[in-house]
């Protein structure tokens, strides 16, 4: 799996795949052996790097995770590549600047909708969860916003690219 990681204003591409009883690592295209443990801590890890120890102390909170190491700390935004492609789904109308579609950029199906036509929403709040390959994945409000249409329901299977929501941003 791919993730974009961004500490401070550094984006960095991190791969994992697992292989038997390790992961392969690979940090911007430098390749490592990885093992990890969960210590008695429910925030406490060892990694073994390359048969190098490293203890980190991790604290997630939605995509932004705190990592604190040999004492310093790190504030890091990590989003695997399919939110990533999700949250660029949200784009905007050719109509108007201020009216914006919802669509998915992968197959899916409907889990929740959490808003109703009409109804205002904040930046960041959950609009609706799409399950894709057996994975939840929450679209959220780019902008506040007045939810003006859905066009999906619950339980419907969706296409790659198709309108979900409109949106019109609240000037």
């Amino acid at each position: 799996m791919k993730y974009l990681t961004k500490i401070k204003d550094t984006e960095i591409v991190v791969e994992i795949e697992r292989v038997d009883d390790h992961f392969q690592v690979q940090i911007d295209g430098d390749s490592y052996h990885a093992e990890m443990f969960q210590l008695d801590g429910a925030e406490s890890y060892l990694f073994r790097i390359n048969n190098e120890p490293h203890q980190i102390e991790i604290t997630k909170k939605d995509h932004q995770y705190s990592v604190s190491y040999r004492g310093d700390n790190y504030l890091c935004h990590i989003e695997d590549e399919r939110l990533a492609r999700l949250r660029s789904s949200i784009k905007g109308s050719e109509q108007s600047q201020t009216e914006h579609v919802v669509s998915t950029p992968m197959p899916g199906l409907i889990v929740e909708i959490n808003v109703a036509v009409g109804q205002e929403v904040r930046k960041g709040e959950s609009l609706l969860t799409i399950e894709a390959m057996k994975m939840e994945n929450e679209i959220s409000a780019p902008e506040d916003a007045v939810v003006t249409e859905i066009n999906v329901a619950e339980k419907q299977a969706v296409e790659m690219g198709q309108e979900l929501l409109v949106l019109e941003y609240i000037e």
